[in-house]
């Protein structure tokens, strides 16, 4: 999240300094899905065909029932181009374009194995002091008028602030796994599986396709580079396309499950609900994860101002969380310029951004529940499978190609 805040403040001809926690780029598959309004943003700094061309462009939806019982196709051709798809990139490597543009726009802006640990409000109220620790255990001050927090649910500079923090875990759970497409015996890397099973975080999850070294197989997918939902009575499957011959495989548990599952109930589920056989000698990332919802009391108090998991935390369902956090960080750092540049007071442009960010937050909250309460165990799957039928053959696949790719946030 800082990192795009780097570049959007840069953009703005702000000065500013971004302290990252992490001394290297984190290797990990993590979020993959960037949604059109992202896009949209992207193309304003320069660099969205850069991305387009990086990913793998997601045109059109598929909804099953459970092996071989369609429901119907969503086509996201549908929506206003140029950006009428769904891009698919690991988080890493999103992250790498990112660095690679900052370097070249903003170099000596990004410092990176420095932990923010306390914000202290200066002397006369203009400005704010921010102790940070280096490599070595290095102490160091700075000072600067403003603070865009992106540290995290866990966020120190939000404790330190007294902000509220109000939400919690989702009974749901879920497992993960990354596969070579029309994966077989003898397939991949043994061992480059690596469990991450942290509640609330599939973000944690570690490898990444470049990582093990492995060709993915030839074989076709049948799926080609349309996403797929599965809403079986037992629990909602989602899978989606990755370069380099990859597909991710997202299942939800059983409800209640006894213990956490192992990457041995994920290739059982997704063979029982969707009739697709993967051997899990070939999967290239394992997580089992949580979900949360957490929503801060307010995203802007005095000096500071609360961006990305600091201010929100959403249910990866729908995979929407990381786009909010950038369409609310270019919301923060545009009411940030303007405050800087004498524009208006800080009142009036950092409470419009509150406002809309807080909003923006709630919907997307919302639309994530309601992708998680669709795909849950249903007393009534056919009912509901009907009704994504008819919904599917009507104007109203437009709206839902809309809902699913962020548009009206």
């Amino acid at each position: 999240m800082g990192l795009l805040a780097g570049l959007l403040a840069h953009e703005a001809g702000l000065r500013f300094r971004i302290l990252e926690r992490d001394p290297e780029p984190r290797p990990h598959s993590r979020a993959i899905g960037i949604h059109p309004p992202a896009l949209r943003l992207f193309a304003r700094l320069g660099f969205a065909e850069d991305f387009a061309g990086s990913g793998t462009q997601i045109r059109r939806g598929r909804g099953f029932a459970g092996p071989g019982a369609p429901l119907g196709s969503l086509d996201f051709g549908l929506l206003p181009p140029p950006w009428n798809f769904i891009l698919t990139l690991p988080q890493w490597r999103t992250e790498a374009l990112f660095e690679e543009r900052l370097h070249a726009r903003a170099p000596g802006a990004l410092f990176r194995g420095i932990t923010v640990t306390e914000l202290i409000e200066a002397s006369g109220g203009a400005s704010v002091r921010v102790t940070a620790v280096g490599p070595g255990g290095a102490s160091r001050t700075l000072t600067s008028r403003y603070v865009l927090a992106c540290d995290g649910k866990r966020s120190v500079l939000r404790e330190d602030a007294g902000i509220g923090w109000r939400g919690g875990p989702y009974p749901s759970r879920y497992l993960m796994g990354d596969f070579p497409v029309g994966d077989s015996p003898g397939h991949g890397a043994p061992g480059a599986v690596r469990d991450h099973p942290a509640a609330g975080e599939p973000e944690g999850s570690r490898g990444h396709p470049e990582a093990t070294g492995a060709s993915p197989p030839a074989d076709p997918d049948p799926l080609g580079e349309d996403a797929a939902i599965y809403l079986h009575p037992r629990g909602l499957v989602e899978s989606f396309p990755l370069v380099s011959g990859i597909r991710r495989w997202v299942v939800q548990e059983e409800e209640a499950p006894p213990t956490p599952g192992d990457l041995s109930s994920l290739v059982a589920v997704v063979a029982d609900r969707c009739g697709v056989t993967l051997d899990s000698r070939t999967c290239r990332m394992f997580s089992a994860f949580g979900v949360e919802r957490y929503l801060a009391d307010r995203f802007w108090k005095g000096r500071l101002v609360l961006a990305g998991d600091a201010a929100h935390v959403v249910s990866p369902i729908g995979g929407q969380g990381m786009n909010l956090g950038w369409l609310n960080a270019d919301e923060a750092v545009t009411a940030l310029a303007r405050v800087l540049r004498g524009e208006t007071s800080p009142q009036e442009a950092l409470g419009t951004f509150e406002r809309r960010a807080r909003r923006r937050a709630r919907e997307v909250i919302r639309r994530a529940e309601q992708n998680m309460f669709m795909g849950n165990r249903r007393r009534l799957p056919r009912l509901r499978n009907q009704v994504f039928r008819l919904v599917l053959r009507t104007p109203l696949r437009k709206v839902l190609a809309r809902r699913f790719s962020m548009h009206g946030l």
